[in-house]
């Protein structure tokens, strides 16, 4: 099962077969140039088909080795990416294109110095639009260190054919086409001629792969398009699965469509909604028919963004009157919101301020620029439906209705810089105003605002500043002071730059060796106190946080040891202790609310343990999806390894999951598998390294009250099965376990939107508690 990419509620699962995998993996070997010499590094989640076929799979089939890294490490520095192609002589490497981006705009010439990228024979790009100007940048710096042009290789894929369709072949030069933009913006194909002749520059996805036909079809009637027309990509191939996971009617319009040509009126193809053109062979996508916006290599839903951006103002409409598109802009896509709103007459910059943030803080996303239209002016259906292509079309013309639109990206504007600042800099340092200017200029560049609009005293959270962006900041802010900085110390509530500066610039100041983090402390209701997972930050509850609502405290727990020179803690009993002594520093007795992710919610069942065992109230415990404790799940699996049950007096769902359990494990025993991606920090990797042998040793005891346990339930393959808490926490949880099943896998509970789904059903734990 290889769930689709994306941002919907419910995503949906692809039926990949055993056959599929196969012929796949054989296809793009013989397209792609795997030999035995081969080498493969990859930073591409293993959740996502990208890293997952190419960058496990293939090496396997292969035979060949692969070297793993973890996207936070890339996050963090993508100069670890290029390092490890260097040192490991890597032949092939896949990224989408904001990752090539990333290694322009970050890797210092310094650094650059010591690589080395000549054994780098195949640098796929694919997974988001294709930009040329990337492209020709990356080759510009990165040739000097022997990378060459003819390395890169853009693709174009999609979970559902397993992976890829097309690719530019190796050692052969990628083909950008220059086409009339006026001709592409009817779907017509016209090849410029002569370089005095401007156009739009597309770079070809190179040819088909072995054993797939891609046919270019209009989407409407079915039949093939004419060689100079754009169309929606069909494709058939051994890769195209067989359907999506229980959505029949969808299987049936995606996986069987069918021409209407009179010819071979059996064979069925698989409907990318990509659109697109053939070109002597080579494919060009051109856009999406699909209303789907990838930025930064991440999907979008509109909707799930209109949504946000209605419930962000009260001034703004609600009822299918805001619509959100993307736009290409300089080859990079762009998000554009159009609104209507109650009154023509309001605080525009108030509502810009809204939406700006909510935008970044539920989908991590930068607002490109707010459009408010008269009534009417987000056009719809006769039924009601928001009509994007059309409003799209109007922005892009300039016929909306605009009332008011917030000013796109501008440089920075140093006078508005310096008087930005609190005018009595008498009581500021010399070095305080330098930093704080510095700081300013470093956010401008990370979310392209204009510097006028960035302010000392600006909470850093309101600033739209998106989880890679802060993980930038940080690195930035660490490289010029020269000492570490716990990522805890920007997410804080309140955290100002201002307040981050004075406190960073402090004679003899070290990070905070507390535990506790405030992640969001205001509210009237009893507070959340939750527990960091393997990695020992808690940066990822800044999103539940938020979806909880503002009347609502949480504060994280993170691990110690995080601080260098700061010892971790060996132990769950040790992890608990501490953490319930700085817990009730904060809040001396009950009833208390304990929740963790993974790992973390182990060790809020120990907390709770400790606190059942002192005679405190614990009125919530709130188990977010951690793995069954090994200690107690080999346990079981020995026990019950030669048993039949046939004779046993245990209830038949029971029998049933122990049978399932001793088959499975006769095959596939329970496997070790990291909680969180293992960061390259050797500070952050002692820290996971020390929790996940505190996991291993950890012996849970029965526990006397009620658990809540919030499920993934889409977690893959075996990690899945060993998953299912009714193996082992239905034993432990004395008092009931009520398991609240969300679809997501794992790896993605905490971020967009499954961190919504989360959320609304531990609120309404806590209401029925609280009622």
């Amino acid at each position: 099962m290889q769930y689709t990419s994306g941002s919907t509620s419910t995503p949906k699962g692809v039926r990949i077969s055993h056959e599929n995998i196969f012929n796949h993996l054989r296809s793009i070997q013989l397209s792609c140039g795997y030999t035995p010499n081969s080498v493969t590094v990859t930073w591409m989640p293993h959740f996502h088909d990208y890293g997952l076929v190419e960058g496990i799979m293939l090496p396997l089939f292969n035979g060949t080795p692969c070297y793993l890294m973890s996207p936070f490490a890339f996050a963090k520095r993508p100069s670890c990416w290029l390092q490890a192609i260097s040192d490991y002589k890597a032949t092939h490497s896949q990224a989408p294109n904001f990752a090539y981006e990333q290694c322009i705009k970050r890797v210092s010439p310094e650094y650059q110095k010591s690589l080395d990228l000549s054994s780098w024979i195949s640098a796929a790009n694919a997974a988001e639009p294709i930009n040329p100007r990337v492209m020709i940048e990356f080759y510009e710096k990165f040739k000097h260190n022997y990378f060459h042009w003819n390395s890169f290789s853009p693709a174009y894929g999609l979970a559902e054919n397993t992976l890829v369709v097309s690719i530019n072949s190796v050692f052969s030069p990628p083909v950008l086409g220059r086409f009339n933009s006026e001709a592409l913006g009817q779907s017509k194909v016209i090849e410029c001629i002569g370089e005095s002749e401007s156009g739009t520059i597309i770079v070809g996805c190179g040819e088909p792969i072995h054993s797939t036909e891609v046919v270019i079809v209009d989407p409407v009637t079915k039949k093939r398009c004419a060689t100079d027309a754009i169309g929606e990509v069909w494709v058939t191939s051994s890769g195209v699965a067989n359907g999506f996971w229980r959505r029949a009617e969808e299987s049936t319009t995606t996986f069987q469509a069918k021409l209407v040509d009179g010819l071979n009126e059996d064979k069925t193809y698989l409907r990318t909604g990509d659109l697109g053109f053939m070109k002597e062979g080579e494919l060009f996508i051109t856009g999406r028919l699909k209303d789907l916006i990838i930025i930064d290599g991440v999907n979008h839903w509109p909707h799930d963004i209109e949504w946000t951006v209605e419930q962000s103002h009260p001034a703004i409409r609600s009822g299918n009157c805001c619509a959100a598109f993307s736009i290409n802009e300089l080859n990079k896509e762009k998000l554009i919101v159009v609104i209507e709103t109650e009154k023509s007459r309001t605080n525009f910059k108030d509502i810009y301020q809204s939406v700006k943030v909510a935008i970044s803080e539920y989908h991590d996303i930068k607002l490109h620029q707010l459009v408010v239209v008269s009534r009417g002016g987000v056009f719809k259906t006769s039924s009601g439906k928001v009509q994007r292509n059309t409003c799209r079309s109007s922005f892009s013309n300039g016929s909306l209705p605009v009332l008011w639109s917030s000013p796109l990206n501008q440089g920075i504007n140093k006078t508005a810089l310096e008087s930005s600042f609190n005018p009595d800099n008498k009581i500021k340092s010399e070095e305080q105003v330098k930093l704080e200017t510095w700081l300013i200029q470093e956010i401008f560049k990370l979310i392209g605002t204009s510097s006028a609009e960035i302010e000392p005293e600006t909470p850093l959270s309101a600033l739209g500043l998106g989880s890679m962006d802060t993980l930038i900041l940080v690195c930035e802010i660490e490289d010029k002071i020269g000492k570490k900085i716990p990522l805890a110390e920007v997410i804080g509530d309140g955290v100002t730059i201002h307040k981050l500066v004075k406190k960073i610039t402090e004679s003899g100041w070290s990070p905070s060796k507390n535990s506790l983090v405030a992640i969001q402390p205001k509210g009237s209701k009893p507070p959340l106190f939750c527990i960091h997972p393997a990695g020992g930050n808690v940066v990822g509850y800044s999103a539940l946080a938020k979806h909880l609502g503002t009347d609502q405290p949480l504060y994280g727990l993170q691990s110690q040891g995080l601080i260098p020179g700061q010892r971790p803690l060996t132990s769950f009993e040790d992890m608990a202790k501490h953490y319930l002594k700085e817990i009730k520093e904060l809040q001396p007795e009950g009833p208390y609310y304990l929740s963790g992710m993974c790992l973390g919610g182990m060790i809020a069942f120990e907390m709770a343990q400790q606190l059942k065992a002192e005679k405190s109230e614990v009125a919530f415990l709130g188990l977010i999806d951690p793995r069954n404790p090994p200690t107690l799940l080999n346990k079981i699996i020995s026990q019950n390894s030669d048993k039949n049950y046939a004779n046993e007096a245990i209830p038949f769902e029971r029998r049933e999951l122990l049978c399932k359990l001793r088959d499975e494990a006769k095959v596939k025993p329970p496997i070790s598998f990291p909680d969180n991606l293992v960061p390259e920090d050797p500070t952050l990797k002692k820290v996971m390294d020390t929790n996940g042998k505190a996991r291993d040793i950890y012996l849970p005891r029965t526990y006397t009250g009620l658990v809540e346990f919030f499920w993934a339930n889409q977690t893959p393959g075996d990690l899945g099965f060993y998953h299912d808490p009714r193996v082992c926490w239905s034993q432990l949880a004395g008092g009931g376990l009520n398991i609240h099943e969300i679809d997501a896998n794992h790896f993605e509970l905490l971020e967009e939107p499954h961190v919504k789904v989360l959320a609304e059903k531990i609120k309404r734990c806590l209401e029925q508690i609280n009622h």
